[in-house]
C-alpha cells in the first residue's frame, strides 16, 4: 500500500484542483514505475496498492524502493508555477499461506503503511 505524504496539506493550501493533478502525477509515476504485469490501483484518497506476481520480497521491496525515490525526485509543476514536492509512504507484506484472502494482505500492509508514515514517512516498512 502506498500513500502520498501530507497530501492534504496540497489539497488545504493549494486547492482540489492541485490535489487532482498531484494524483494524477502519481498514477502516471506508478504506470511507469512498475512492470507490466503488475497490478496497480488506486483504492481512494492518496491511498494506491500494487500486487507483484512471481517475485521474491526482496525484489518486491528494491522495486518499491525505488518507486520512493522516483516520487521524491519528481516534483508537480502546477500552471501558475508552482512546484509541488511529494513523498510516499509504503507498506508492504506478502501473501501469506493461512491467509483467506487479499484483504488479509492488505491488512498487514495498511499496517505497515502507518508504522511507515510513524517512522517519518518516506520509507518503506513491512508487515
Amino acid at each position: 500500500m502506498l500513500d502520498i505524504d501530507f497530501f492534504k496539506k496540497i489539497n488545504d493550501g493549494y486547492g482540489h484542483d492541485a490535489g487532482d493533478i498531484a494524483l494524477q502525477h502519481f498514477a502516471t509515476l506508478m504506470r511507469s514505475g512498475f512492470r507490466a504485469g503488475d497490478v496497480t490501483g488506486r483504492i481512494g484518497g492518496e491511498e494506491f496498492v500494487v500486487m507483484f506476481a512471481g517475485v521474491d520480497t526482496g525484489a518486491c521491496l528494491r522495486a518499491l524502493d525505488k518507486f520512493r525515490e522516483k516520487v521524491a525526485a519528481s516534483p508537480v509543476t502546477l500552471a501558475d508555477g508552482t512546484v509541488l514536492e511529494m513523498t510516499v509512504s509504503i507498506g508492504y507484506s506478502n501473501l501469506r499461506p493461512g491467509d483467506v484472502s487479499v484483504q488479509d494482505v492488505l491488512k498487514r500492509a495498511d499496517g505497515a503503511l502507518y508504522e511507515a508514515k510513524n517512522a517519518g514517512r518516506n520509507q518503506v516498512c513491512t508487515a
